[in-house]
């Protein structure tokens, strides 16, 4: 909880995971901790002794949370979509064991969040005004981080809003550096979340909309993070 409450931005504004602008997104956030943690039990039973029930009930689980998760925001549920669809990529290049799992949760996950999407959100809900490639009102801007207003300057500021951004992730650095969690699915998925973070935040721009990517995934990031901390002392 703790981890959640503090794990937003440092130096930006619009950072605090837990924000009043947008109970959607705290609530959504909540969502996504236990999608994930739910992801992970899944994965991890490659080879287990559990039961097909408990496993469909598993996916069955995992499936409604996405959807959930994508109704409180679509950001969010684009977000979980990329990072398992990473961690199923990235197992299926390293041959490891519970790739098969985790390409079943990838696809459950894509159900779940278009199912959500076409009955209950298209047609109803603000895209956003999310613009490609423009560097008008980018986030930086918006927080008064861009040392000029030339391209360059906007450039430089949105590099200054990553730093910001990806500042309480750079734990999760050290998951790497342990040979036994290099192809875990847990370092992958941060990889992803890290990914689906940070790419819109350089090919989008809206002045916010922009940086919710990153604000949802600052809260598993940031355990991650801390997890990466532990093992570097």
């Amino acid at each position: 909880v703790a981890l959640i409450v503090t794990g937003g931005y440092l130096g930006a504004l619009n950072g605090t995971i837990l924000n009043f602008d947008s109970p959607s997104q705290a609530l959504g956030t909540a969502w996504l901790m236990g999608l994930i943690l739910v992801f992970l039990r899944i994965v991890h039973e490659a080879g287990g002794k559990d039961s097909r029930l408990v496993f469909v009930g598993r996916i069955l689980i995992l499936g409604v949370l996405t959807g959930v998760v994508t109704g409180a925001k679509v950001s969010s549920g684009a977000l979980v979509i990329v990072a398992i669809g990473f961690v199923a990529v990235m197992g299926l290049l390293v041959r490891a064991k519970w790739a098969k799992l985790a390409w079943v949760a990838f696809a459950t996950a894509i159900l779940g969040f278009l199912f959500v999407y076409l009955t209950v959100i298209m047609g109803s809900a603000s895209p956003g005004d999310l613009r490609f490639l423009s560097w008008l009102s980018r986030a930086s801007t918006v927080q008064g981080l861009d040392s000029s207003p030339e391209i360059r300057g906007v450039i430089l500021g949105t590099l200054g809003l990553t730093l910001a951004i990806g500042a309480r992730w750079v734990g999760g650095v050290w998951l790497l550096r342990e040979h036994t969690w290099r192809v875990r699915p847990e370092t992958f998925l941060g990889i992803g979340l890290g990914i689906g973070s940070i790419v819109p935040l350089w090919v989008f721009s809206q002045g916010l909309n922009e940086t919710w990517f990153a604000l949802t995934a600052s809260a598993p990031l940031s355990v991650f993070g801390a997890f990466g901390v532990w093992f570097a002392w």
